[in-house]
C-alpha cells in the first residue's frame, strides 16, 4: 500500500512540476521549510508562470505571422513544403509547428 503525502510534501510535489512548466526543468531539490513557505513559493510561481504563458503566446502570433506572409507570398502548400525542407522535419507537420513555434494543430487548423 502506498504511503499517503503530507501536505508539504504534496506543495513540493506541485512546485516541482511548475517548476518545468516555467523553467523547463524539475526542481527535485526544492524543499520548503513549512507549508506556508511552500504556498508563497507557489504563488510566486504561479506568476511566473503566467508570464511565461503570455510571453509564449505572443511568440506564436508572431510565429503565426511570420508564417501568414510566406503564404500570402508563395501559397500554403509551398511555404509549408518549403519550411519542411530549411527545417529538415521530413514532412511532420507536428514537428515544423514546434519548429516554427506555431500552435500544435495549427496546418490542420489552417488547410
Amino acid at each position: 500500500m502506498e504511503r499517503q503525502l503530507t501536505e508539504l510534501e504534496e506543495l513540493e510535489s506541485i512546485y516541482c512540476d511548475m517548476h518545468k512548466d516555467v523553467y523547463g526543468v524539475k526542481a527535485r531539490w526544492y524543499k520548503a521549510e513549512s507549508v506556508e513557505q511552500a504556498r508563497a513559493d507557489l504563488e510566486r510561481l504561479g506568476k511566473e508562470l503566467e508570464v511565461q504563458m503570455e510571453q509564449d503566446k505572443k511568440f506564436q502570433q508572431e510565429a503565426i505571422a511570420a508564417f501568414d506572409e510566406l503564404v500570402k507570398s508563395y501559397g500554403f502548400e509551398a511555404a509549408k513544403r518549403w519550411q519542411h525542407q530549411a527545417y529538415n522535419t521530413d514532412g511532420d507537420d507536428e514537428f515544423l509547428e514546434y519548429r516554427l513555434g506555431l500552435p500544435y494543430g495549427y496546418f490542420k487548423k489552417v488547410a
